[in-house]
């Protein structure tokens, strides 16, 4: 009788922590709406797309986080979902619950990926390659640079949110949404890369989310 009441309790708990509003709803519910840019085409080989913001598209105000959210690129890509990251602390996590180190090109390639080891932690993807097997590697560092990227996530609305929830390591995924920088009334801020090309901190890409859907290579 116990085992089947915890086996319950259980469930609930889980049901609960699936559907109930994440750290981001309650911030990107107050968004009025997530107009999509133009849109990626292709396959799963394409590099992210960015594009220009047009006129029409604002800064959008966040009151329950006391914070200003500015589009800077319209953003869509295919793309290998190499690792994944939940955060709950920091008010970076008010607006996005969950990183994904996301792969492109030669990094959706098994070939490669069985060589380096990729992990994620304080907002950041870290990848390593063990020096034996440098010379088997059939890509080089600036492919890999140039191939994938931190993505922080912020998703729109509930119903992007649930979706992205389902996604797990090694699927593959379509995103479109907005390059975004985030700007806290008190001076604080936190802004997107607009380069496939860079390195370290500031080079991860902060991404309003309008659209995601699970696709297959």
């Amino acid at each position: 009788m116990k085992k089947w009441l915890f086996l319950v309790l259980m469930i609930i708990l889980m049901k609960y922590w699936f559907f109930s509003a994440s750290p981001a709803e309650y911030v990107a519910l107050n968004s009025s709406t997530c107009p999509l840019p133009p849109q990626l085409a292709g396959n799963i080989l394409d590099a992210p797309k960015q594009t220009d913001v047009p006129s029409d598209v604002k800064t959008m105000r966040f009151q329950k986080a006391k914070a200003n959210v500015t589009p800077k690129a319209g953003y869509a890509l295919s793309a290998k979902v190499l690792s994944t990251h939940q955060y709950s602390w920091g008010r970076e996590s008010d607006f996005s619950p969950v990183d994904w180190a996301l792969g492109w090109q030669k990094m959706t390639d098994k070939k490669a990926l069985q060589y380096i080891n990729i992990s994620q932690r304080g907002r950041f993807y870290h990848w390593r390659v063990k020096a034996e097997n440098v010379p088997k590697l059939p890509i080089s560092v600036q492919e890999i640079i140039q191939m994938s990227s931190n993505t922080h996530l912020i998703p729109a609305d509930k119903s992007i949110w649930y979706k992205m929830k389902k996604i797990k390591k090694g699927e593959h995924v379509k995103i479109a949404g907005w390059l975004v920088n985030v700007d806290w009334d008190d001076g604080g801020y936190w802004h997107t890369s607009l380069s496939r090309n860079d390195t370290g901190a500031g080079a991860c890409e902060i991404v309003l989310v309008c659209q995601v859907e699970k696709i297959n290579p």
